[in-house]
């Protein structure tokens, strides 16, 4: 999902949504978040019970919560 609610209060009347962009050969772990608006780059692998928060590049393992790159692949 990536709906979201917009933090200024004269907007809150509706949402706000951003797609979200996962290009290829990408591997997401169980129970992953990604948040509206992140890419994660191609071959890139995000571990289980991740939150992704922020864009992840290509040929990279990123874990934690918010991921963050930890390996070059």
């Amino acid at each position: 999902m990536t709906t979201n609610h917009p933090v200024d209060k004269t907007l809150r009347k509706g949402t706000i949504s951003k797609e979200i962009i996962i290009e290829n050969n990408v591997w997401l772990g169980a129970n992953v978040t990604v948040t509206p608006g992140v890419v994660i780059g191609e071959n890139s692998i995000i571990g289980a019970g991740s939150v992704v928060t922020k864009n992840i590049p290509k040929n990279v393992i990123a874990a934690g919560i918010p991921a963050k790159v930890i390996k070059e692949i």
